[in-house]
């Protein structure tokens, strides 16, 4: 079977290793917000600035350098929302459990589902029926835990209506990645994604904070530079290894991987940041990454 090797060592592999990778990058976003008390600002800046610069050497060396002018709008309005999900995701996992937020990634594929009827008059099959009951179930779950902790009528922690926002915003950025990937190559659309990213952030943080600011801005990359660097490098391989793997295994397959993934973060932020009630949230958790794993493969 000479096509086994690729598939099972760059194709499943990568996006296994994939998963893992981005699992731990929630840890180390977590850690550098809430452990080291850094503000948002400083935390995705550090980032991207350290992911350009592993993604300007991978770019480099595998030749995929782009300057196609499509390639660089559909970066340009990718970065426009994702600056924006990006950042509310990073404050949705600082102000709540990693067991109250990440699981609500699920609705992006939710959201796809109404966006594909509108754009290509598709409806969804009946197991993504099936995984779409499944993320309520699970939602709803979340919520009656929130509530008999908190001793307080049913409704969804603040951190878990951000990532509803944040998962809406995916939804529409995905559609331009895949668009920027198709018109160059994953790592010349993801070099335009990043520095764009970056300039979004720059401009932000110019006009809402004062000159002398600037100073705890690099202070912050200054005294943490090990943690950016890691952080850097692991936000690019992991998407790099993810793309790799969506041109070898059906693209579905890639990012059911991806969900479940989000399972090691979830379950380490138990120990790591000290969150509570896991056991009790983790039917929920594992119902919306269960609707979400079958809303991909058979949906």
């Amino acid at each position: 079977m000479p096509n086994l090797t690729p598939i099972l060592f760059t194709g499943f592999a990568a996006a296994i290793i994939a998963a893992i990778l981005f699992g731990v990058r929630e840890l180390f976003d977590k850690y550098l917000t809430k452990s080291k008390k850094l503000p948002f600002s400083t935390v995705l800046l550090g980032q991207y600035i350290s992911a350009i610069f592993f993604c300007l050497i991978f770019t480099l060396a595998q030749k995929q350098f782009t300057l196609n002018p499509l390639t660089i709008i559909y970066a340009l309005i990718g970065a426009m929302v994702l600056s924006l999900g990006i950042y509310l995701h990073l404050k949705s996992i600082t102000i709540e459990d990693f067991s109250l937020t990440l699981p609500f990634l699920s609705f992006t594929f939710v959201f796809l589902i109404p966006l594909e009827y509108v754009i290509f008059r598709q409806l969804p099959a009946l197991p993504a029926l099936v995984g779409i009951a499944a993320i309520m179930a699970g939602t709803f779950w979340l919520g009656y835990v929130e509530s008999r902790e908190k001793n307080i009528r049913w409704r969804l922690s603040k951190g878990s209506r951000l990532m509803l926002v944040v998962a809406f915003l995916y939804s529409l950025g995905g559609s331009f990645d895949k668009l920027g990937t198709l018109s160059a190559s994953s790592l010349g659309y993801l070099f335009w994604s990043y520095t764009l990213i970056i300039l979004i952030y720059l401009a932000v943080y110019g006009f809402s904070t004062k000159l002398n600011d600037l100073g705890k801005l690099f202070s912050g990359f200054k005294n943490n530079w090990l943690p950016f660097l890691a952080v850097g490098l692991i936000g690019t391989l992991g998407s790099w290894l993810l793309m790799n793997a969506y041109s070898v295994i059906l693209v579905n397959y890639a990012i059911a991987i991806k969900r479940a993934g989000l399972i090691i973060p979830i379950i380490l932020g138990a120990f790591l940041f000290k969150e509570k009630n896991l056991l009790r949230r983790l039917p929920g958790v594992l119902l919306m990454l269960g609707g979400a794993v079958i809303i991909i493969l058979f949906g």
